[in-house]
């Protein structure tokens, strides 16, 4: 290594990294800056703590790629690689997600989250072609992540595993621009097969999802009706649902009223119930 020719004060040279791979973003994890084009929010958010890339010796790493397309990230026996981060709550659950994914020849994943915060800072440094995310991290706030990832890296595609999906949730996530939604006893050739068509930029969903959205019946509730009952889902009183919508709280009941005559319930509880199974909250 060169010799030092800094000045007082006197900089130190920084010690080589004896780590195989360590010259790789992907190997090295997401502290180390990337080369190549500057994602948005790289330098602004703080360090992920994530797990890093499980890289195999017979995967050449190419961080400088840009833009987006099928397997930007590398190449593996000279085809394509997808990189894909997994994101789930449930340490089982996601190592077994990323047992079955680096199984495939095409798909590596280079990095692990257990929650919500790194999502954005890992794609920012990873860059990867696929976020597969669990849906208790996505839903939150709507899917606010899911919209914030699409907005900062619309390379990522994001994929969506559910363990007990609503219509609710499937509509709210393609409308945050997922790519796909899958439940999580989907078997690994349907998931890796729904991981390689978001990274191509098609949708991938669940197909007893799809039929059901199509079953499902249409809203019977003006946009008002629905402000009213979504607070009364969420358990706001009567008095509160009042406050926050600026009406009265004889239109509130009415309101109320008419819907459960819409929809044929028998009360509050009950209609809440109906509209939550078709999606309407």
């Amino acid at each position: 290594m060169p010799a030092c020719t800094a000045q007082q004060p006197r900089a130190e040279c920084p010690e080589p990294d004896p780590r195989p791979g360590a010259d790789c973003p992907a190997a090295a994890g997401a502290g180390r800056s990337t080369p190549g084009r500057s994602w948005p929010g790289a330098a602004a958010q703080p360090e992920p703590v994530i797990t890093p890339a499980r890289r195999r010796p017979d995967v050449r790493c190419q961080t400088d790629a840009v833009g987006c397309g099928y397997g930007r990230g590398g190449e593996r026996g000279g085809r394509s690689v997808i990189r894909t981060l997994i994101a789930d709550r449930v340490p089982l659950i996601r190592a077994g997600l990323v047992a079955c994914i680096s199984g495939e020849r095409d798909i590596e994943v280079v990095a692990e989250l257990d929650r919500r915060e790194p999502v954005l800072p890992a794609v920012a440094a990873l860059r990867p072609d696929v976020a597969v995310v669990d849906d208790g991290i996505a839903a939150a706030g709507g899917f606010a992540v899911i919209k914030d990832l699409h907005d900062a890296a619309p390379c990522c595609r994001a994929l969506i595993m559910a363990t007990q999906p609503r219509l609710r949730d499937v509509r709210q996530a393609v409308a945050a621009h997922a790519a796909g939604f899958l439940r999580k006893d989907a078997d690994p050739d349907s998931i890796s097969q729904a991981i390689r068509r978001v990274a191509q930029g098609l949708k991938a969903l669940d197909p007893d999802l799809a039929f059901a959205a199509l079953d499902a019946l249409a809203s019977p509730m003006t946009p008002r009706e629905a402000d009213v009952l979504r607070l009364a889902a969420a358990g706001a009183p009567t008095a509160e649902i009042a406050m926050q919508l600026c009406l009265t709280t004889g239109t509130v009941r009415n309101h109320i009223s008419a819907i459960i005559t819409k929809t044929g319930a028998r009360n509050r509880v009950d209609v809440i119930r109906i509209a939550d199974r078709c999606g309407w909250l």
